[in-house]
Parts: structure tokens; sequence; C-alpha cells
């Protein structure tokens, strides 16, 4: 059980071990005394690309980022990353925890591994696009929920890791910043640098990511590999009831309904399906869904 370099080969062995390009869970479970979180992952997620993973509160998205970031161990299984790569990570939490002591501009310097701000020019950029400037001499305790999370971004994005892995990385932030750093996280990905990012946030799952998953019941399952950002999407999902139909047909997001039997089929344009894809999970009809595609 644990966190284990990847093997260095060209392909998967015979021992199920991955290709050098992705970071593999093997039967990997996460228990806190009574209650499983996660039970029995079996998923590879690829580098050089962006991958989100969505679902409601309490499922288990913050567990995998801290598996990942081997702040705390799986119950069962094995978790298996390319060589080198751990060293090359960074990571945005959930909760936006700084040394309340140190100025913003202090904790940048700390949480980004002792960059010197004053001869990079990326850090430079990067307060400005967060508009931080007006608080980087301020201690960290008289910041805002939303400056400490910009202050926590442009400390993992000011390194060129190639892996960052972000939990929830738009809470607190304004449209303005959110925009900012969806152009950041594209230009990741142009880079050839790997994003691992969970949220609720369409920016993340229908803007930004190239693979989408959702996890329920402990559970992650990949509802589509999404391309670019141009085209449409059709998705066919199964409905309980009259009152869960309406939902549907009462969401934004969904502008083309078809209903035969007790599957709809539901049709729009490729950048609302993020949204939609967590309206269906807020009322439990992930595991309804039965195919999502990408058409032009």
């Amino acid at each position: 059980m644990g966190v284990a370099p990847a093997d260095s080969g060209a392909g998967p062995s015979d021992s199920g071990r991955p290709r050098p390009y992705q970071i593999s869970l093997r039967n990997v479970s996460k228990r806190y005394r009574s209650k499983t979180v996660l039970n029995g992952l079996d998923v590879d997620f690829d580098l050089n690309s962006t991958t989100a993973i969505t679902g409601p509160n309490g499922a288990g998205k913050s567990t995998i980022i801290k598996l990942l970031c081997r702040l705390s161990s799986p119950s069962t299984g094995e978790i298996r990353f390319p060589d080198g790569l751990q060293n090359s990570m960074a990571a945005v939490f959930e909760d936006p925890n700084l040394y309340p002591h140190l100025t913003a501009r202090q904790n940048i310097e700390v949480l980004s591994g002792n960059i010197h701000p004053d001869d990079n020019p990326r850090y430079r950029e990067f307060v400005e696009l967060y508009e931080l400037g007006p608080v980087l001499r301020k201690p960290a305790r008289t910041l805002s929920f939303g400056q400490r999370r910009k202050v926590t971004l442009v400390a993992a994005l000011v390194r060129r890791s190639q892996l960052v892995v972000m939990d929830e990385p738009t809470n607190g932030l304004d449209e303005s910043a959110r925009a900012t750093f969806a152009r950041q996280c594209e230009a990741m990905r142009g880079d050839g640098r790997s994003i691992i990012a969970t949220g609720q946030d369409h920016t993340i799952l229908g803007v930004i990511a190239e693979h989408a998953y959702v996890i329920e019941g402990g559970k992650l399952s990949n509802l589509v590999e999404l391309a670019s950002n141009s085209g449409n999407y059709r998705l066919v999902v199964t409905y309980r009831d009259a009152a869960t139909l309406k939902t549907i047909e009462d969401c934004s997001w969904a502008q083309n309904i078809e209903v035969h039997g007790e599957k709809a089929t539901v049709k729009g344009p490729r950048t609302h399906l993020g949204p939609l894809l967590e309206v269906l999970a807020s009322v439990g009809l992930t595991g309804s869904i039965h195919n999502v595609e990408i058409i032009e």
C-alpha cells in the first residue's frame, strides 16, 4: 500500500505498471474509521493534459488530492507515479492556508520553493494579473479568502512544475480572476504540463478540461474525454420520475431535450456540458448517464 514510482519502460508491463506518461491508481481505497470515502479506484490519469474531477461535496475529491500529494496514504491499493514526477509537483488546496504573520509576498516566496520575486518575471506578471500588488506587504492574517486564494495560486503557478494538482482552485475568485486562471491553465496545457483539478465550477470542467471524471459512491466514472472547446455535446440519461425530468428540462444548460420512455437525450454547445454534468450530479443522476459524446 502507498505511493510508488512508475515503471520507466515504454509501455505497461505484465504487472500492470503504468506507462511513463500516466499516474496510476490501482485498487485504491480510503477509509476513515467506519466510513469508506474511496472504494477500489482503478484509474490512469494521463499527463500532458488537463483532468477535472467533479462531484457532490463530501464525495472524496479532496481525499484524492491529498493522496496524490502524499498528505495521506491509501487504506488499500497503490498509487504509481512516473519517475521524477513527484519532485516536480505543485499543489493548491481547498483551504488557502497561509503563514498568518508573513506578508503575502513572503508567503509566495516560501510556498513556491524560495523563488526570488525580484528576479522572477513570472512572479511580477502573475501578481499583476491577479491584482495582488496592493496587498503584497500586508500580513496574510489580514487578507480576505479570495486574496489568500490568489496568493496560493500565484505560489503554485509561478513554478514551472510538470504537474499541478488543485482542490477547488476557483473558490473565492471573482469572474475576472477565474478568467485569468482559465487562461493560465490553457497556457500550461500548451506548454505540455499537466493539471489535475477538482471542482464544481464550470471553469474547470466546461472550459479547460480534456478529461472529465465524476466521483460518487466512492467510485470514479470517466464521463468523457473533452478534446476541445468546439462542437456540441450529446448526452443520454435515464431519469427516475417526472420531478427529475423537470429538473433537467428547467436547466438552462440543457437546450435541446428529446424524451423516449425513461431516457432523455440532451444536446447543446460543448461549453455547456460541464455545468449540466454538475446539475445531474446534484440530483444523483451521475450513475444514470449512459453516453456522453462530442459531436460537430
